[in-house]
């Protein structure tokens, strides 16, 4: 294996013990996966202007997925939605820190590093913190009580 492909990204690949049971949960999960591998390509062999889209495009797709993460907190009671939303401010912070790398120096080693560190931890939340989250909220079934019915 060359140096090149062993910086890439490789995000695992979707299976049901990632699935959480709520569809657009999941399906959000799925995509920002997607998304990690597009920037971290990007990276690779595109021009500034794409990265620097590609990581935007992240930054606001992760604020709206905590977001939704944290109203079913909300309408649930999670007794861990406080500690589980630091945690989603600590990634939300990680990935302000690659703005600043990519804003301020155009370093694409640093920028690399950075995006493989937040994907790292990204696919870590999901396998682990959203995780003790599946049987508060769903009670371990295949899909949540429908939305409606939540509020």
């Amino acid at each position: 294996m060359s140096k090149k492909d062993a910086s890439k990204f490789t995000a695992p690949e979707w299976g049901p013990e990632m699935s959480l049971g709520d569809d657009e949960i999941d399906r959000q999960h799925r995509e920002f996966l997607v998304m990690a591998v597009h920037a971290t390509e990007l990276v690779e062999q595109g021009t500034t202007s794409q990265i620097a889209a590609a990581i935007a495009n992240m930054m606001a797709f992760m604020k709206m997925h905590f977001d939704a993460e944290e109203r079913i907190f909300g309408r649930t009671a999670y007794p861990e939605a406080t500690a589980h939303a630091v945690e989603h401010r600590a990634l939300v912070n990680q990935c302000n820190q690659i703005v600043t790398i990519f804003g301020g120096s155009r370093d694409l080693a640093a920028l690399r590093g950075s995006l493989h560190g937040l994907m790292q931890a990204m696919v870590a939340h999901l396998v682990q913190t959203d995780m003790r989250y599946k049987a508060y909220v769903f009670g371990g079934k295949a899909s949540p009580p429908p939305r409606s019915a939540q509020g």
